[in-house]
């Protein structure tokens, strides 16, 4: 992300692999991971896209483990539980499963 930013520069020997990009929505999300200096690292790109065509947001994930979902709005939302029939699992991380990482839920 600091690529895209500016911050510094993209070394032609570092290694980047994307293995799934999934669109939801107004959201496109890609899961892969990086290598640099021997050291696998995972990551999480959610971009969100108005009108088809413009990014209106970045976010990126490192070494974490992010499920997208969907909450049916009802006038009261009590969820005790991601379980409920009122969340719904969009989208979920594969590569850092078996890894002991941060869970994030992000919400759509």
């Amino acid at each position: 992300m600091q690529v895209l930013t500016g911050i510094c520069e993209f070394d032609c020997n570092d290694s980047y692999e994307p293995l799934v990009i999934v669109s939801i929505g107004t959201i496109v999300v890609a899961e892969g991971y990086h290598i640099h200096e021997s050291r696998k690292t995972f990551w999480v790109h959610v971009w969100t896209v108005e009108n088809g065509k413009t990014i209106t947001e970045v976010r990126e994930y490192l070494d974490t483990s992010v499920t997208v979902t969907h909450i049916k709005k009802t006038i009261n939302v009590c969820l005790a539980s991601l379980r409920s029939p009122k969340c719904k699992n969009m989208w979920e991380s594969k590569l850092a499963n078996n890894a002991s990482v941060p869970r994030l839920l992000l919400v759509v």
